[in-house]
């Protein structure tokens, strides 16, 4: 059984360098190359893990069987949370396999339970830990330094040619996230290791994940290992208490701290400040203006929708459905990509929304636990007060980095591997003797087998056959874009029976209503419309399955009105105007609904439905001026001119700070208003735009 112990700890290891799975033919034959990839080979080897564990459990039960401890108790019942909010949330089928932009679902989640069960049920001994912890600070290292060379090749891994890196994880905030952790695992490294070359290792790792942090720009990471630094002093403070100088001198480095974040918010528009990246990018925190006051708005809403659902929530991954039902019109004066959120980017107000209380307290509960243990262990001598403290130090960093944003693949896979590493470390302690080895029988051929084609089976039908489907889908997206078989190509796409064909609907929609207009250009209209139909019929199948989904029916309001552009048939527009009447009982003051609804009722000549739609959305938030400039539209089709006047006075004065832009725009209006008005024939003014 030895060689299955090793396959075993191969696997685990393996696991490490899922993160850096990502070349050029990976993003030329995947959607969503940065997750898709990634999450089908950690499911894959999650279950190869699970069918090796099994088999040495049948053949030395008492080595390898699982080992009582609160951490492991805290970690079952978050799963058992997440499973019930998912079976009795508002969407069972989202929550168990979220999109594939993500694929953080429950069915994914209990891959992670997978590994981290064997990982803390399999490692015996600070001999096979230490191994085990250098090859993931290897793997960590290596993603560090391929994110730190995008800044001399901006455009490496994808990246867009952004100041900020993310390596191959394919978002800053993946990597700042990871970096973080990176630092703590070399920096705990650095204290354990013996070997000199091995403590060189680990520090050069150390300060790569201090560097990434930085260099990722990520503001909620680098407030995090401040806040870490923070956390470790003030324990020490406490701690130390026989050592009066020490303790000065972490006072005096808290003090100054201070000092210089009260100075730099005090000097933020100096050229220093605004010419050094990192500290720009910290002092410019504004919870009034931008994305900033975006997510304390989206923290709101998620309150409010948590109140409907208090107890398990909305559903894992249905955080959209709550925010859709409460979406608060200000969403808009921040720009159109500020109006949807998925997430609410705060791991306490997105589990509160979607797990509810229970699901709150299962998650907050797993850092208790870890505090607790860590100063038991301490208590009892099984660790140092140093190794407590960095431990401590990262689980308060990664609290505080995911107040800002949330878990991913590679997050989980770290978060999961540090828990077991904590629940081995505070029972056992740092003894390099593995239990004594048992007598070891012969597993059941029977069962082992029957596990073998259990385990094959869904490998293949969970993450061979969602692999080749994603693939597909790509093809069938650039047989859209360039004129290839569409409708043969997506066919292909179902044949495999991905349980994601509900995201496979909606990106090959949304690429044949973002091409509709250029196969009209070019003559084609007829061709893209009878593509457009097989959509349409695909995207009424994904609102049988997600009946909740506003952006599913804004994406299927935008199709129809590309194919009544295309063929001038009404009864697209009816359907649409169905569907928008349903959209706007699920999220009443959301403007792309209303705007959408307006819009149908100016090309039925509906004009005082149209006016009421956009004088609704105006009461809603007054500060919008396109909902003035749509008015006005609808005022120019009715030929009552005087209106547009008051219309724009109306805008003036509720927005008494108007962009340039807009000003220009209401001095055209006003121009093309005063000619209509003294010109004999309509026809020599240009329309206003609608």
């Amino acid at each position: 059984m030895k060689k299955m112990d090793s396959i075993l700890k191969g696997l685990i290891a393996l696991v490490f360098f899922v993160p850096l799975l990502f070349t050029h033919t990976i993003s030329q034959n995947f959607v969503f190359p940065f997750i898709v990839p990634k999450i089908l080979a950690f499911r894959t080897i999650a279950l190869l893990m699970l069918l090796v564990y099994v088999t040495l459990l049948l053949s030395q039960s008492q080595k390898y069987k699982i080992k009582k401890s609160p951490l492991t108790i805290a970690v079952l019942i978050y799963f058992i949370s997440f499973a019930l909010s998912t079976f009795f949330g508002v969407d069972a089928y989202r929550s168990f396999w979220d999109g594939h932009e993500r694929m953080l679902g429950l069915f994914t989640l209990l891959h992670y339970a997978i590994f981290y069960f064997v990982v803390s049920s399999s490692i015996k001994g600070w001999k096979d830990w230490r191994w085990i912890l250098r090859i993931f600070l290897f793997a960590g290292a290596l993603e560090m330094f391929m994110g730190i060379l995008q800044k001399g090749n901006p455009h490496l891994f994808f990246n867009q040619g952004s100041a900020r890196i993310d390596g191959t994880l394919g978002n800053p905030i993946y990597y700042g996230g990871y970096a973080l952790y990176i630092f703590f695992l070399g920096l705990f490294m650095t204290m354990k290791e013996e070997k000199k070359y091995y403590r060189v290792f680990s520090i050069v790792a150390m300060l790569l994940g201090f560097v990434g942090v930085w260099l990722s720009g990520t503001r909620g990471t680098q407030l995090a290992l401040i806040g870490c630094a923070g956390f470790a002093m003030l324990v020490y403070f406490f701690v130390l208490k026989g050592h009066q100088k020490i303790r000065m001198l972490l006072a005096a480095f808290m003090v100054l701290g201070v000092v210089f974040f009260v100075g730099l918010f005090a000097a933020k528009d100096t050229a220093f400040v605004q010419n050094v990246s990192f500290l720009r990018r910290i002092a410019n925190i504004s919870l009034t203006e931008g994305t900033g006051y975006t997510r304390l708005l989206a923290w709101g809403v998620g309150v409010d929708a948590w109140k409907e659902n208090p107890i398990i929530g909305w559903g894992p991954n249905n955080f959209m459905f709550g925010f859709n039902k409460y979406y608060r019109a200000e969403f808009l004066r921040h720009g159109w990509g500020e109006t949807w959120f998925d997430n609410a980017h705060n791991v306490v107000v997105n589990t509160l929304t979607t797990q509810g209380v229970i699901g709150l307290l299962s998650y907050l509960g797993i850092y208790v636990v870890v505090f607790y243990l860590l100063i038991v262990a301490v208590q009892k001598k099984k660790i140092d007060p140093h190794t407590a403290v960095i431990w401590a130090a990262f689980f308060v960093g990664h609290l505080i980095h995911n107040l800002f944003v949330f878990e991913n693949p590679t997050s989980y896979i770290y978060f999961f591997f540090a828990l077991a590493f904590v629940a081995s470390m505070t029972r056992d302690g740092f003894s390099d003797h593995s239990q004594e080895e048992q007598v070891t029988k012969n597993p059941s051929l029977p069962i082992v087998g029957i596990g073998a084609v259990v385990i094959l089976f869904l490998i293949y039908s969970t993450n061979y056959l969602p692999m080749k489907a994603n693939r597909a889908l790509l093809m069938s997206i650039n047989a859209v874009n360039t004129g290839g078989p569409q409708i043969q190509a997506f066919e292909r796409v179902k044949q495999y029976g991905t349980p994601h064909i509900d995201d496979i609907r909606h990106d090959f929609a949304q690429a044949v209503w973002q091409a509709a207009p250029v196969y009209a250009e070019n003559g084609r209209g007829q061709e893209i419309l009878d593509v457009a139909k097989v959509a349409d019929r695909e995207l009424e199948k994904n609102h049988e399955l997600h009946p909740l989904d506003v952006r599913e029916m804004v994406l299927h309001y935008e199709l129809l009105s590309a194919m009544y552009n295309l063929s001038q048939d009404s009864s697209y527009i009816k359907q649409a105007k169905e569907l928008m009447e349903r959209a706007v009982e699920l999220s009443p003051k959301r403007q792309q609904v209303l705007y959408s609804l307006a819009h149908i009722a100016y090309i039925e000549e509906d004009y005082d439905t149209a006016l009421m739609y956009l004088q609704r959305s105006q009461q809603d938030d007054p500060i919008i001026t396109e909902t003035y400039f749509r008015m006005a539209s609808i005022y120019r089709a009715r030929g009552e001119y005087e209106k547009i006047y008051e219309v724009m006075e109306d805008m003036e004065r509720n927005i008494p700070q108007l962009k340039e832009n807009d000003q220009k725009i209401i001095a055209q209006i006003r121009a093309d208003v005063t000619a209509l008005m003294v010109s004999s024939t309509e026809a020599d003014v240009p329309a206003i735009k609608y």
